[in-house]
C-alpha cells in the first residue's frame, strides 16, 4: 500500500467512528442497487427504501432505490431542495472528503425538512438554517441507526471516515456484457417526464430545447434524460456538445471499460488497499458459483446468500440471453451494435438517434 496522508475528521457519525455505515462504490450496471438493497435489508439500515416506476403505460417497470442519504452521491450535483440545508453545493465529484462527511451528517439531521421541500410547495425562508446551525448539526448530531451510501466515486479517500465499512464493484472482465445489462435495464426504457420531474431538473429553457430535440412518436427515453443533465452547465452556458444515439452509447463504453486494464484505477486500487474489498459484478450479476458470497462475507461479515438473489441471478443471465447473446459472448462488438440498432430493430421512431 503506498504511503498516503489521511485526512483527518473533528467529527464522526455515531459520536465514536463510522462504523454503523455501509457504504457501496459501483460503477452503473453492475447490480450496485441490488447489493444495497441485500445489505441495508440484513442491517435495518435507517431510511431505507426500495421504489417501483411504473413507467409508460405501466409498462418498462424500473427498480430503484433510496439509499440513507437520498441518493445525493449518486447524482451529479447537489438536490436544489437539499441544497439550502447543506454546507457544500454544486457538483459532487468536486467535493472533497471533508465536504462529504458534512454534507451526510446534514442530510441526515435535516431529512424530514429535505422531504418536505422535495415536494411542490414553496420554501419559507424563515424556517432554513443559518451556516452557524449547520456546522452546530455536524459536530454535536449522533446518528447510531446503521445507514447504508451508494456511490460511484472509486478515487475518492472513503477510508478518511474511520470505521465505515466499504465495498466496491467494478467490472474486471466481460465488461461488454455487464454494459448490455445496464443498456437494457436503464437507458433503452422509456419514460414519462412528469413523473421524472425532467422540467424542473432542467429549467424552463432547457425543458423546452429538450421536448422538441427528443419529440417522436415513440416517447422519450432515458438515456435523452441523462444526456441532457449531464450537459445542464454547457446548456446554459452556451457550450456546444453531442446529443445523438451513437455518441452516447460509445461514451459510456469508454467511461465504463475493464477497470483492471485501466492505470488509474489499479494506482488508487493500490493506493487505498482496496484490493480484497473489490468484488466482481460479472460474478455478482450472474453468479455461476457461490464465491462471490463468501467473499462478501469476508469484507462486511454479512451473509448475504439467499434463494432470492439466486433467482436475480438468473433472471439476470435470461434477460441477456433472451436477446439472443450469451452472457460468455467474448466480442464486445456484438453487443456494441446490439445497443447502436436497437430502435431500429424495434421499428421505433425515437428523436435524436442522428
Amino acid at each position: 500500500m503506498a504511503d498516503i496522508k489521511k485526512e483527518v475528521l473533528d467529527f464522526n457519525l455515531n459520536g465514536t467512528d463510522w462504523s454503523n455505515l455501509y457504504h457501496v462504490d459501483y460503477s452503473g450496471g453492475t447490480g450496485g442497487e441490488r447489493l444495497a438493497e441485500a445489505i441495508a435489508t440484513k442491517v435495518n439500515a435507517g431510511d431505507f427504501l426500495v421504489e417501483y416506476n411504473h413507467g409508460i403505460n405501466h409498462e418498462n417497470i424500473n427498480y430503484g432505490i433510496k439509499d440513507s442519504f437520498f441518493n445525493q452521491y449518486t447524482q451529479p450535483t447537489v438536490y436544489t431542495h437539499a441544497s439550502p440545508f447543506l454546507l457544500y453545493q454544486g457538483s459532487i465529484d468536486e467535493h472533497k472528503m471533508h465536504e462529504v462527511a458534512s454534507n451526510l451528517k446534514l442530510l441526515r439531521y435535516y431529512r424530514p425538512e429535505i422531504e418536505l421541500l422535495g415536494l411542490p410547495e414553496p420554501i419559507n425562508p424563515a424556517k432554513l438554517p443559518t451556516e452557524y446551525e449547520k456546522e452546530l448539526a455536524i459536530k454535536v448530531h449522533r446518528d447510531h441507526a446503521n445507514l447504508i451510501l451508494r456511490t460511484h466515486k472509486f478515487p475518492r479517500h472513503w477510508e478518511v471516515l474511520d470505521g465505515i465499512k466499504s465495498i466496491y464493484m467494478y467490472p474486471s472482465r466481460q465488461t461488454h456484457i455487464i454494459t448490455l445489462r445496464m443498456f437494457l435495464r436503464r437507458w433503452l426504457n422509456q419514460k414519462d417526464l412528469e413523473q421524472e420531474r425532467i422540467h424542473s431538473l432542467l429549467g424552463d429553457e432547457m425543458y423546452k430545447w429538450f421536448t422538441e430535440k427528443f419529440k417522436s412518436d415513440d416517447g422519450y427515453y432515458a438515456w435523452q434524460i441523462e444526456l441532457a443533465l449531464k450537459n445542464i452547465d454547457n446548456f446554459y452556458n452556451g457550450k456546444d456538445f453531442r446529443t445523438d444515439w451513437e455518441y452516447f452509447v460509445d461514451k459510456w463504453i469508454v467511461d465504463h471499460p475493464n477497470h483492471l486494464e485501466t492505470d488509474w484505477f489499479v494506482r488508487d486500487l493500490d493506493k487505498f488497499d482496496r484490493r480484497k474489498k473489490l468484488i466482481d459484478p460479472y460474478d455478482w450479476c450472474f453468479g455461476e458459483t457461490n464465491d462471490v458470497f463468501v467473499h462478501i462475507r469476508n469484507i462486511l461479515g454479512l451473509d448475504l446468500m439467499s434463494p432470492e438473489l439466486e433467482r436475480w441471478q438468473i433472471k439476470n443471465k435470461n434477460e441477456i440471453e433472451n436477446q439472443g447473446i450469451s452472457i460468455e459472448e467474448e466480442d464486445p462488438l456484438v453487443c456494441r451494435e446490439f445497443i447502436i440498432n436497437y430502435f431500429h430493430n424495434k421499428g421505433l421512431k425515437v428523436g435524436g438517434l442522428k
